[in-house]
């Protein structure tokens, strides 16, 4: 079947169209991916200096700081440095 120049056009633009948002969306997966990656090491790191201050962590305390959003992670890093408990924190009641 002959398609017309308009019709080859759309196709065109619609192929554009599919592969950019591919690549967006890839773009986009990736970028989740590392931020995902850096928010864990920060947990991780942040958890090990926790308990090379203040011994074993209870499962209480696990659980709050897995439920920490991630811009609070750089905070309570902070102010670890210059704290004497756990409850200085906001870790432990």
């Amino acid at each position: 079947m002959n398609t017309t120049w308009f019709e080859q056009g759309i196709e065109k633009g619609i192929e554009k169209g599919i592969e950019k948002g591919i690549e967006k969306g890839i773009e986009k997966g990736i970028e989740k991916g590392i931020e995902k990656g850096i928010e864990k090491g920060r947990r991780e790191l942040l958890l090990e200096q926790l308990e090379e201050q203040f011994g074993p962590l209870s499962e209480a305390v696990l659980a709050r700081l897995q439920q920490l959003p991630a811009e609070q992670l750089s905070r309570l890093g902070r102010a670890l440095l210059r704290a004497r408990s756990l409850r200085e924190l906001g870790l432990e009641d």
